[in-house]
């Protein structure tokens, strides 16, 4: 039975490297080693390719390398097999820029993925160009688009297979295989070497080699830390809707059990500070009122319903109150508001609570930078902090105390990057319990939850938290 074992050898390599330089990149070891040890990698591959192209001149050398480094850019945004994460930590944005990405996000997602599609699409359009432009390169009689497609989707269906039974090395193994074989067939087809080829040994022996790789991952792997001081916070001060958001009422009932929430606050009209996340009352009152345009003795006034619970607007002087009398600590959000000047309410507010900044009391933190930048030069020891819905740029070390991070954005290489600068990271929004049991095996310093107890009670209940170190390695692949 003739076999595509060709694009099979290329498969291994790229399972065996995707194993052992992620591996590496998250140990450590030298930063130079591990830039070594990836580019050795790659120059393997393609002197691979090079090999099946039957290149000999150095020009077409040159110019197949150039070619595969496009094409390592292009998947860059989709995880560039685990090494964008690691560049992006070494990519300065100016914070103006990041604020307005934060802020249309979602128009910039939409815009970016379409011409990124397109781009792709185009890139492998010109496909016969691109290959016509290296010199010497050997064609081959390719095999059907149909046979290498059911080739690959029988990777597919045995790493599908390994994922669903959810053993940690299995799962390493199906994921790591699912990807290596897809990115295999790709780079086939558009070099045009998906060639049938006889020889099996060499695919096999790489094929053991990398389920012995993955092995020795495991082996090393440290233990699921499940006495280690996480923190379980409550979010908006909220633990299973026990009543509405960033109120007294609710903080009271959640301080029972939790005595670490996460609130959020506005500035009003007659620069005082309501507890309210949204800049607008839609969402709790049903009014098209816009806090910054209210006065603060107005506001609690409103009356303010979720949950099945209804209670009025609470001021920040009254939550720290009551937070003071219940021993709870506050990591405090400070929301920029459009039309107001962020670094003016970050000096307000510090004038009015400095001794609790300086305390630990309060931790601040803001997706603004402007706000975070303002109230370290108003306190030198408060514990401050910044929020990042997803990270695209290196992210900044100094004057900073911790990050509060979107889980979807957390990967090992973040956690890696900021514990070696002793920073903290908090996980947010955290209400699945296997997404909880991912963010303990990241060693995240906090969880922010709107399900504190049933949070609290699966991270300190796991059997196999090698799993969940395997979810980290793969998602960080992608």
């Amino acid at each position: 039975m003739k076999l595509i074992m060709k694009r099979r050898e290329l498969t291994v390599l790229l399972w065996l490297f995707i194993i052992l330089d992620n591996w590496l990149l998250s140990t450590d070891m030298n930063l130079v080693v591990k830039t070594i040890a990836v580019v050795v990698s790659f120059l393997i591959v393609t002197g691979w390719i090079a090999f099946q192209l039957r290149l000999v001149t150095s020009s077409s050398l040159v110019k197949l390398t150039v070619l595969l480094l496009l094409s390592w850019i292009i998947i860059l945004p989709l995880g560039g097999l685990g090494i964008t994460s690691y560049l992006i930590l070494t990519l300065p944005i100016p914070s103006v820029v990041l604020q307005f990405i934060y802020i249309h996000r979602l128009l910039l997602v939409l815009i970016l993925l379409i011409m990124y599609v397109v781009f792709v699409l185009g890139w492998w359009a010109v496909q016969p160009v691109i290959f016509g432009w290296i010199d010497g390169a050997k064609t081959y009689e390719q095999v059907p688009l149909r046979k290498s497609v059911i080739s690959w989707l029988i990777d597919v269906v045995v790493g599908g297979i390994l994922i669903a039974i959810g053993q940690a090395y299995l799962l390493m193994i199906g994921g790591t295989l699912l990807l290596a074989s897809t990115v295999s067939l790709l780079l086939a087809r558009y070099f045009q070497f998906d060639i049938v080829y006889r020889h099996w040994e060499v695919p096999a022996i790489g094929a053991v080699i990398c389920v012995l790789a993955i092995f020795g991952w495991g082996h090393f792997q440290p233990k699921y830390p499940n006495n280690y001081d996480l923190k379980i916070i409550a979010h908006r001060g909220v633990d299973n809707g026990n009543g509405v958001q960033n109120t007294a009422s609710s903080l009271k009932k959640t301080s029972k059990h939790f005595h670490r929430v996460e609130m959020d606050i506005q500035e009003t009209s007659d620069h005082k500070f309501v507890c309210l996340h949204d800049p607008n009352l839609d969402h709790l009152a049903h009014r098209s009122l816009l806090a910054k345009n209210q006065k603060l003795s107005s506001l609690t006034k409103i009356k303010v319903s979720e949950n099945g619970h209804q209670t009025t607007l609470t001021s920040f002087d009254d939550y720290l109150r009551v937070a003071k009398q219940t021993h709870t600590k506050l990591i405090v959000e400070i929301k920029p508001q459009v039309g107001i000047s962020s670094r003016q309410s970050a000096r307000e507010f510090a004038k009015r609570y400095h001794r609790d900044i300086d305390s630990d009391q309060l931790s601040i933190h803001s997706v603004d930078d402007s706000i975070i930048e303002q109230l370290r030069k108003e306190s030198r020891t408060g514990n401050l902090g910044l929020i990042r819905p997803f990270v695209l740029s290196r992210l900044q070390t100094n004057q900073i105390n911790f990050y509060s991070l979107n889980y979807h954005a957390i990967n090992p290489a973040y956690v890696q990057y900021l514990h070696e600068h002793n920073i903290k990271i908090y996980a947010w929004t955290v209400d699945s319990p296997n997404a909880a049991r991912r963010m303990v095996a990241l060693n995240v310093d906090g969880i922010i939850t709107n399900n504190a107890q049933l949070i609290q009670h699966k991270v300190d209940n796991v059997h196999d938290g090698l799993k969940y170190d395997a979810q980290n390695f793969l998602l960080q692949l992608i």
